[in-house]
């Protein structure tokens, strides 16, 4: 079988508890591979296209430094991210044989990539996606070498901060490994399939990467369920014309979302549903149109009440304490220590009028102009 990619995942500390679905999802991509580089020895059920590898921090610095020839800096595994760009030269003795190679975050569940990784897109393209949670590169010298372009990854390899080397920039300032692919009149497809959860709401809700606008928008809420069912990930929303649609998506990223596992066999099962903040095994009679309806119906209306509610303490609390509930600042998670529990979290039910709060959310909590809806 000719594998299309190699994903290369460094990754120390404990796996998350849905990891061995994020496996079961590789499983169904069988024209792909991964390298799994980890400390993590924690028995899981892995495919024949997922390869762990034990080792450990330290190691991989050293492997970095000998490659690349240098002192580097790398204080924390985060700061893996800048180096993903330069995995193709520091993981080039394992990338043998592969037309492109690859990186991937792990809290993700892959739908079927072959049904968006063309080969259209592979004759064409040197780069795919802009975002450091997936991306593939082509597999040669020249690309893998792309990142020492201009000498700007010494300054980066030796600073202890997160750089955003991998992906689109915050402030224009910044050099990202987009900017010298494009420098280099190398062709990248900045597109997204996946589906990309908003990392400040309780609900699930899309952010797209918009490379023609060079900035990241909001989709329009919808009321939606979403599913994986036999290597498919996909959402089920009722739409203008009242009736049940069907949206599929590469992927779903649930960046920074702790997730509950309400499946009994992570083994057997084929389906299953993604609520805001867990794994809901299914049976198969209630993906009919009738059970998607009533679901949908019930699911949003039930829960009108209640986060109504939740906005409206949280508006009146921060009023008495004097704030003033619509500065930017208040809603920076983990930075105001008095907010009620859930209020960053229904911060979604705020007016469009008040949007100077929306617009200056990202995923990352860094400071934006993006407020665009799709």
């Amino acid at each position: 079988m000719n594998k299309k990619c190699c994903f290369i995942i460094p990754y120390f500390g404990s796996l998350p508890n849905y990891f061995q679905l994020f496996l079961n999802s590789c499983a169904c991509n069988m024209i792909y591979d991964w390298l799994l580089f980890t400390d993590d020895e924690t028995s899981f059920h892995f495919p024949s296209n997922v390869i762990r590898i034990i080792t450990n921090f330290d190691q991989i610095k050293q492997r970095f430094a000998n490659k690349l020839g240098m002192d580097i800096s790398l204080p924390s595994p985060y700061k893996l991210c800048d180096y993903k760009p330069a995995y193709g030269f520091l993981f080039s003795d394992y990338l043998t044989g592969y037309s492109f190679w690859g990186h991937c975050d792990i809290d993700i569940i892959l739908g079927n990539l072959d049904a968006f990784i063309t080969d259209s897109l592979l004759d064409k393209y040197d780069k795919l996606f802009c975002l450091g949670h997936f991306i593939l590169y082509r597999n040669t010298e020249e690309i893998n070498k792309v990142f020492m372009t201009d000498d700007h990854y010494s300054k980066i390899f030796t600073n202890d901060l997160y750089c955003r080397f991998d992906e689109k920039p915050i402030s224009p300032d910044k050099i990202t490994i987009d900017q010298l692919f494009l420098k280099k009149k190398l062709k990248v497809f900045g597109d997204s399939y996946a589906m990309d959860v908003h990392v400040y709401e309780e609900s699930i809700r899309r952010v797209l990467y918009s490379p023609n606008k060079d900035n990241f928008l909001y989709e329009n809420r919808k009321k939606a369920l979403y599913f994986w069912e036999t290597g498919r990930i996909f959402r089920v929303y009722i739409n203008d014309a009242n009736e049940v649609e069907k949206e599929e998506f590469m992927y779903i990223h649930l960046q920074k979302r702790k997730m509950e596992m309400q499946i009994e066999s992570y083994l057997k099962t084929d389906s299953f549903r993604i609520t805001n903040h867990a794994f809901v095994e299914l049976n198969k009679d209630v993906m009919s149109p009738c059970y998607l309806r009533k679901e949908l119906y019930f699911h949003y209306n039930n829960n009108t009440f209640l986060e109504g509610f939740i906005h409206i303490a949280g508006f009146i609390y921060a009023l008495r304490k004097g704030i003033n509930p619509f500065k930017v600042e208040i809603v920076k998670r983990n930075k105001i220590k008095w907010l009620p529990k859930y209020w960053y979290r229904w911060i979604n039910f705020i007016p469009n009028s008040h949007d100077p709060i929306y617009k200056n959310l990202l995923l990352s909590g860094n400071i934006t102009n993006g407020n665009e809806s799709v």
